[in-house]
């Protein structure tokens, strides 16, 4: 097996299979090697600067992902929120600097690769709900996801930037409010 036909393979990941993140797997099976024999190719490819490792995934690096890509496929249960979701929906005017933020049931953690920062934020069972099915949360959502990660820290200081709220559906808001725990709301009401 050559760096050549792993090229070749990477190349169909991304066009044909529309994969740029992939794992040990994928790989092994489209290259009929086994995983041990995969590995060793990636590693290769990797020195390289072909592919590059994040956890348990693979990253193409001839047609490299978005960053939400990678996040999505690296934690599962996860979906876009907070800023990041805001931005997207265009409710604020300046982008996360360096990377995005997402919420989880799972446990919290940062991580930092090629293609910038991920966040995660661990929100309990119940509130893990309230985005679309490409896992970015509504704007509302997001919105109330932020005044509940901001205010448990401190409650004072929420918004350091400004939020287009005349966008905000405010019935779906209240609605998806109702799951919050009542300061939230609270706070809400003063701001709207």
């Amino acid at each position: 097996m050559s760096q050549l036909d792993l090229i070749k393979i990477l190349n169909v990941l991304s066009s044909e299979h529309k994969k740029k993140v992939f794992t040990l797997r994928d790989i092994a099976s489209l290259l009929h090697l086994s995983r041990p024999a995969a590995a060793m190719q990636l590693l290769r490819a990797q020195k390289k600067g072909l592919v590059f490792r994040v956890k348990q995934i693979w990253i193409n690096m001839l047609n490299p992902p978005d960053l939400l890509e990678v996040a999505l496929a690296l934690v599962s249960p996860s979906y876009l929120s907070l800023e990041s979701a805001l931005f997207y929906h265009q409710f604020i005017s300046q982008s996360p600097k360096g990377g995005i933020s997402l919420v989880t049931p799972g446990r919290p953690y940062k991580i930092v690769c090629p293609l910038g920062m991920i966040q995660y934020f661990h929100i309990q069972k119940k509130l893990f709900f309230g985005f679309d099915l490409m896992r970015r949360a509504y704007p509302e959502k997001a919105l109330l996801d932020l005044i509940y990660f901001r205010g448990l820290k401190n409650r004072t200081h929420i918004f350091f930037e400004e939020i287009y709220m005349d966008r905000i559906n405010k019935k779906k808001l209240f609605s998806f409010a109702k799951h919050y725990p009542s300061w939230v709301l609270d706070f809400l009401k003063k701001i709207i």
